[in-house]
């Protein structure tokens, strides 16, 4: 008896070594079928597109050449043509920190749309038309922070995306039956 369970496992042990599946945790560096370097233009002008914000409705349309370096590796480049009446007008989150911000105290977070930015803050550009609102939070003002870091600014950018455009339309009403 003891013999067929220790058979028995033997196989099953041996079928899960053999048809088990491995899961494959290198990162690609990127997740479209060109491996090698990307790079975006807009109207002739090279841009990094990770850190740059605006309306995709500006783009009228997108060209993809995908050719080889001296290594046979490939290279991409992607063209995106603004439409005649769209003009971009990048500015730095520094410029919109002055503008917008005035009273805003070091040390600065930024968020857009509810994402904090991370890395080289001077890399990040929005289209000035692109901004619906930009909102100061004090340390002060958050429980959390309060006694850790009061001088501490949240500065929060939101765009004129879709769901962002939505709920400025929305109009929220406090209070009960009774008092409306």
């Amino acid at each position: 008896m003891i013999s067929k369970i220790i058979i028995a496992l033997f196989f099953c042990l041996s079928y899960f070594i053999t048809f088990g599946q491995e899961k494959n945790t290198k990162q690609n560096g990127s997740s479209s079928a060109i491996k090698g370097d990307i790079e975006y233009y807009i109207d002739s002008v090279r841009i990094y597109i990770n850190n740059y914000y605006f309306d995709i409705e500006k783009i009228e349309d997108i060209k993809v050449v995908q050719s080889y370096d001296s290594l046979k590796k490939p290279v991409g480049k992607i063209y995106m043509r603004s439409k005649l009446t769209a003009q971009f007008n990048f500015i730095s989150l520094k410029y919109i920190k002055d503008i917008y911000c005035k009273s805003a105290t070091l040390p600065n977070i930024f968020m857009v749309d509810n994402s904090f930015l991370k890395g080289d803050l001077e890399s990040y550009k929005i289209d000035s038309s692109y901004i619906l609102s930009v909102e100061t939070i004090k340390g002060v003002d958050i429980e959390s922070l309060k006694k850790d870091n009061p001088n501490l600014t949240i500065i929060h950018i939101k765009t004129k995306n879709v769901d962002n455009l939505n709920d400025s339309m929305k109009i929220r009403l406090r209070g009960n039956e009774n008092n409306l």
